[in-house]
């Protein structure tokens, strides 16, 4: 798997690892057409409706987006198996495992719930657990795909070619 690794540099791992992740997942989803991979953690959520407390929104560590196909989770580091990832946030983020799960979105708009500060109609607006993003942003993000990902993700489904019958 290693042949599937990127190197990024420090200012775009530092973006897209630790700040946006959520919009280079985004981009390779609009990019793609593959979901996206929430690592997500309930047992320390992000926000707790103080009216109800089993209404929460977890606390997010990563987003991932995932070609289904070959079972690969990418980020800016390029790809690993999505059974590994749960262990790879938890190394990555210095956390505990057993704490973390994963949400599989099939669209931005759910993704949505989970980005910027807003609230529906009468409710008190929430911060929510990832940053506000739009379309530059992701324009942002998909040239650093391109530059970076796009030939290790075609190298990917190379392999995965070859192999098949």
């Amino acid at each position: 798997m290693s042949d599937l690794l990127a190197s990024p540099t420090k200012d775009e791992e530092s973006q897209f690892l630790y700040g946006e992740c959520h919009v280079l997942a985004v981009a390779l989803h609009r990019k793609y057409g593959w979901p996206l991979l929430v690592v997500e953690c309930y047992d320390e959520p992000y926000w707790v409706d103080p009216e109800d407390p089993d209404n929460t929104l977890p606390s997010i560590f990563h987003v991932y987006a995932l070609d289904e196909t070959s079972g690969l989770a990418w980020d800016i580091r390029g790809a690993r198996p999505e059974n590994e990832v749960i262990q790879d946030v938890a190394q990555v983020f210095d956390t505990d495992a057993l704490s973390l799960s994963t949400d599989t979105l099939y669209s931005e708009e759910e993704l949505k719930n989970l980005v910027g500060y807003w609230a529906d109609d009468g409710d008190e607006p929430i911060d929510r657990p990832l940053s506000e993003y739009d379309d530059n942003d992701v324009r942002e993000a998909r040239i650093t795909i391109e530059g970076l990902l796009a030939p290790i993700i075609q190298q990917a489904h190379n392999i995965r070619c070859e192999c098949s019958p």
